[in-house]
């Protein structure tokens, strides 16, 4: 773990994908306050898609490990397309269940629930269920849900809140301005 993160009463992951640390660098004047957050850049899982990588983040296991090795992986006689959790196009929730084929423990070391915000209409994915599994999922809907569902994650009931906005490479870093010690990274 990160000598930033010892001792943190409680982990934020804030994961913009496709968003790069040099870029959020060079552009600090239009992320002042992520720019101004702890942190460095990180080193993708290859491939670097999003499903291999939010997988790999979740489960501490490279893709080979876990099974998510891309976009569109092979199941059986079929295509998977792993962010829509479909086959040939057609709803695959029953007929490929996410936690066969994603077996790989997730938050391991979690004493509990881990809560999840992340937009409404991911947590009810194959996907979602796949890479995020028992978790505690927050959906929200607007910006101003976003931020409630944030609070409701941030409450010291709950262990290591993490946030998930979707585009394509995940990126993460820490910021250490908030009230009451905890870290958010």
């Amino acid at each position: 773990m990160p000598s930033t993160l010892q001792g943190a009463a409680q982990v934020v992951l804030l994961v913009i994908d496709g968003l790069g640390w040099r870029q959020l660098q060079d552009r600090r004047g239009l992320a002042p306050t992520l720019a101004a957050g702890v942190g460095g850049a990180i080193t993708s899982v290859a491939p670097s898609t999003t499903a291999c990588a939010l997988t790999s983040l979740v489960t501490g296991r490279s893709p080979a490990e876990h099974g998510v090795v891309g976009y569109r992986v092979a199941y059986g006689n079929e295509i998977l397309n792993v962010l829509q959790w479909t086959v040939g196009g057609v709803d695959a929730r029953m007929t490929v269940p996410a936690l066969a084929f994603q077996p790989c423990p997730l938050f391991v070391g979690s004493p509990g629930p881990v809560p999840v915000v992340t937009r409404y209409d991911y947590a009810a994915t194959g996907f979602s269920a796949a890479h995020l599994g028992g978790a505690d999922l927050h959906g929200w809907h607007t910006p101003a849900g976003l931020s409630s569902q944030l609070q409701i994650a941030d409450n010291p009931a709950f262990n290591n809140p993490i946030t998930d906005f979707d585009t394509d490479t995940a990126q993460a870093w820490a910021i250490e301005s908030l009230p009451s010690g905890t870290l958010y990274w």
